[in-house]
């Protein structure tokens, strides 16, 4: 039966000029083949019992290292479910007809994915601005503010004028999440901005102006906004005010 994982190819001859070793597909079937990703690291760089970059490690070298294993992980589900696939006929293809295979459908899927994205190209601040002047035309200005706050939040952490809905990912979330946090911001302006936003990009997928590949606010969690209780006034503090 073939078999496929995500490994550091470790050999002599694929160590590269800075040390580092790339990050490979092993493609077993009879033989074994290895198709390069796009990645390297060093041996500490990989942490080999999960299959994915050590982020303590190759992270300090400036390395996406959330959106990387993502991509590594996408790329192994579809080698693994095109063997499913192939079934009993895999046996009648080699083990370089079968790393052929895996590689044409990686193509056709950046292909369609590419296609899909062309395809949804609105962006946070086109739709934002139709819900925006929908609320004040509706004379409801908290509302249309509070989508426009959202807004700029996100333009000011990237610094950018323009946001497609599918740059929006649960890894851009999660960015979004620790930049604020580490520059002191409660989570209550946290939630508030991400809650304006997961409306926005919801109401584009409701009236059919984008279909996303997956929506990241399926996994994503907001935090929880915080509220300030009210104290209980008790009899005796009731009596004393009263005297």
């Amino acid at each position: 039966m073939a078999k496929v994982s995500l490994v550091l190819d470790t050999r002599e001859n694929s160590r590269k000029s800075d040390g580092t070793y790339p990050i490979s597909l092993n493609v077993y079937h009879k033989k074994t083949r290895f198709i390069t990703l796009g990645y390297s690291t060093s041996i500490l760089g990989w942490d080999d019992s999960n299959c994915k970059l050590r982020k303590s490690v190759a992270c300090i070298k400036g390395l996406r290292c959330d959106e990387i294993d993502q991509e590594l992980d996408d790329k192994l589900y579809q080698a693994k479910k095109l063997i499913r696939e192939l079934g009993k006929s895999i046996n009648l293809i080699t083990v370089s007809g079968l790393v052929d295979l895996i590689k044409d459908n990686w193509d056709d899927s950046i292909k369609s994915e590419i296609k899909k994205k062309v395809e949804n190209n609105i962006s946070l601040q086109e739709w934002g601005k139709v819900l925006i002047e929908r609320k004040e035309n509706a004379d409801d200005p908290g509302t249309a503010a509070w989508y426009a706050n959202g807004i700029t939040a996100l333009e000011n952490y990237q610094d950018v004028t323009t946001i497609k809905l599918y740059e929006i990912t649960l890894t851009y979330l999660k960015n979004f999440e620790a930049h604020h946090s580490g520059n002191g911001n409660t989570k209550n302006t946290i939630s508030i901005y991400l809650r304006a936003i997961r409306a926005i990009y919801n109401s584009a997928i409701e009236e059919d102006q984008f279909v996303p590949l997956k929506n990241p606010f399926d996994s994503y969690k907001i935090p929880k906004v915080k509220r300030t209780k009210k104290r209980a006034r008790t009899k005796e503090n009731i009596n004393i005010s009263g005297i």
